[in-house]
């Protein structure tokens, strides 16, 4: 996925970055995101023809998440207002990869206010999902259940970085100079 070629459908090549070749209207750049996006947005793709359907299923599992985090009319209204942003409908129609990242980050608060044991997964995944995402990992201190100890702090960053390097590994094995270059 990451060196495949794409039709240029804006027709506005010097909207691409340096070092991206567009020719007779073909972008030569491939997927731009981390893999996870891309598995993400796969069953949408496979199931019904669509991706965004991928997305319409993480938009609605983040609302739900956000709004099932606590109990209380708060956390209901935070996912109302998520639903009804004006962007959301654009970002779900033009396919950006958002919803992924907005569906993994409400799923890590959600199981962290529970104290789930799947919680440094998810932080983990959360990470892989976007570039950057790394500036998170800072943050997830926060869901690690008191006392903190040296030991646990490194065990979450362990499982965190194992989950994310499991779905990314696999892509960059597959074409490490592709994965790169995107």
């Amino acid at each position: 996925p990451f060196n495949a070629p794409f039709p240029d459908i804006y027709n506005h090549p010097e909207g691409y970055s340096p070092g991206t070749v567009v020719r007779n209207g073909i972008v030569e750049l491939g997927f731009p995101y981390p893999p996870l996006t891309l598995l993400l947005n796969l069953p949408g793709h496979l199931l019904l023809g669509d991706f965004r359907y991928s997305d319409l299923i993480c938009i609605v599992a983040a609302a739900g998440s956000i709004g099932y985090s606590r109990r209380g009319a708060i956390p209901l209204l935070a996912a109302v207002l998520f639903l009804s942003t004006p962007r959301t409908l654009f970002i779900l129609e033009d396919g950006f990869t958002e919803p992924g990242a907005a569906m993994l980050l409400a799923a890590t608060i959600f199981a962290g206010c529970r104290r789930w044991r799947v919680t440094p997964v998810l932080v983990g995944l959360l990470i892989a999902s976007k570039q950057y995402l790394i500036i998170a990992a800072p943050c997830a201190l926060l869901l690690i259940p008191p006392p903190w100890s040296w030991r646990t702090i490194l065990r979450w960053v362990a499982i965190a970085a194992i989950a994310g390097l499991a779905v990314t590994i696999p892509f960059i094995a597959h074409d490490p100079r592709g994965f790169i270059r995107c």
